[in-house]
């Protein structure tokens, strides 16, 4: 394989398996999976919003444009009379300049209102994903709890075999020393 990440041999590959397999067991037994799949459903919901937002903002500036050629058609037609063959050209460009207007008007009343639902599923998505890391970071301190009780638990055990088979050779010892 010429990729640097991939094991080369199959002994490797074995292990990276076996490693791997047991990393996601971990991973799932104490939440990280939930975790990982909620941090990944907040970053695709905030790309979802920031293209939502950019669309928004493009029609925003459509909007500017057609105003500002409004405002310049009407300043023309402010100075030409209305007897003038130009002022009709004036008045049909007005008329189709406000159409546009209007399509651009409506597709920005859309693309704000999907922003807004977008921004909606956006912080329900954080909300979500705070939550996931709470509970997995609760659940992580009550395992560790248990845990740190079972080692100390083991410890104490394990001390006292130690202590009893001491002082039994001590026993021994003195026993055959008398």
């Amino acid at each position: 394989n010429g990729k640097p990440d991939t094991p080369r041999t199959p002994g490797e590959e074995w292990y990276y398996k076996k490693v791997s397999f047991w990393m996601k067991r971990y991973e799932n037994f104490v939440g990280l999976t939930d975790v990982k799949a909620a941090q990944a459903r907040v970053v695709e919901s905030e790309k979802r919003f920031i293209q939502m937002q950019d669309k928004r903002r493009e029609a925003q500036g459509n909007i500017s444009e057609v105003q500002k050629r409004i405002k310049d058609i009407h300043l023309e037609l402010e100075k030409t009379h209305r007897g003038e063959d130009r002022y009709l050209v004036l008045i049909t460009q007005e008329h189709q300049v406000l159409k546009e207007e209007k399509g651009f008007q409506d597709e920005f009343k859309f693309f704000e209102k999907a922003e807004r639902e977008h921004f909606s599923a956006l912080s329900n998505a954080v909300r979500d994903s705070h939550e996931q890391e709470r509970a997995q970071a609760e659940k992580t301190k009550y395992w560790s709890v248990l845990g740190s009780i079972i080692g100390t638990c083991i410890g104490i055990f394990g001390t006292t075999i130690n202590n009893r088979l001491r002082m039994k050779e001590l026993r021994q010892l003195v026993a055959k020393n008398r």
